[in-house]
Formats: C-alpha cells, structure tokens, sequence
C-alpha cells in the first residue's frame, strides 16, 4: 500500500522536515516581531520625550518673564522630563558664571552667586567655550574620559550631571 507521506533518501518523512521548517520560520517571526515591538516602545519613548522639550522650550519662548522668573520657568518645566532635585541654572556673563536657580536636594541655595571662569579650567567652562551638551553618568567612574576636570564648590559633590548650554543665536 503506497503512502502519502514520501520518504526522503536520508530516512526522513517530508511531513516532518516541513514541520520543522515552519516552526523555524515562527521563531524567526516572533523575534522579529519582539524586535520591533522593543524598538517601537523606544521610539515612542523618545517622540514623548521630545515632545515634552519642545513644549518646555514653547512655554519658555512665549513667556515674558524676567531672569529669574525665566529660569524658575526652565527648571519647571525640566521637572517635567528629569528629576530636578538637584539643578542649576547660570548664565555666563564675561569670565564668570553667576547661579540664577539652584537646588540641592529639593531645597533652595542662595542665588545669585556668582564663580569666576578665569582658570580656563572645569566642566562648566567646557561647555560654555564648545556651546556642547554634556551628559555624565557617574563622575567617579567616567573621570578619565571626561572633557574638563570637575570643579566643585560643594561639600557633597553630584554623581552624575547633564550639562546642557542655552545658545541664543552667538550668545
């Protein structure tokens, strides 16, 4: 009696090296699947991320705020985004950099102060002369790649810090 299952010159049954096929074809399929699922989760991440900057930076524009007022409006609105805690807002002025908002652990420091630039030396003046943003995870472990050596005027220096230059137009 013939049957319809034809056997392949290796022993093997057609049916079965099908079978195996297909459930091959299903496993790439769900990782590819997963794959793009993990990477769409990201990138909608990200669109709400941008989004919230750009409303931040709408809301930043549109006010008519002094100094002061302006940078309590920044450091709000980076509430939003990041954990602000602890954050700084200073402008450059000259060779110095004078504190317009700063907070350490959620509480408020004097402000303004002002740190003299002239040393040439220092995270901070690292951005100000490159206009670059900055994001250091851990200072401790990251001290040897980092552009500038930390200056701290602080008795509890941070651990990480996102550095982040406000350019408008040369200024």
């Amino acid at each position: 009696m013939p049957s319809i299952y034809a056997q392949g010159t290796d022993g093997l049954y057609w049916p079965s090296v099908f079978y195996v096929i297909l459930l091959v074809a299903l496993l790439v399929s769900a990782i590819i699947l997963l794959l793009r699922y993990r990477s769409r989760r990201l990138l909608v991440k990200r669109v709400a991320e941008l989004e919230a900057l750009s409303m931040a930076g709408r809301a930043i524009v549109e006010s008519k705020l002094d100094v002061g007022a302006s940078c309590q409006l920044i450091a709000k609105e980076a509430g939003n985004i990041i954990d602000t805690r602890t954050f700084q807002i200073g402008l450059f002025d000259g060779e110095s950099y004078e504190i317009q908002y700063w907070t350490v652990d959620g509480k408020s420091l004097q402000t303004p102060r002002s740190f003299d630039l002239a040393s040439g030396e220092g995270i901070v003046n690292w951005v100000r002369k490159s206009g670059r943003s900055l994001l250091v995870r851990d200072f401790s472990k990251e001290s040897s790649s980092l552009p500038a050596r930390p200056q701290y005027v602080s008795d509890y220096p941070p651990r990480s810090g996102l550095f982040i230059p406000l350019i408008s137009g040369d200024a």
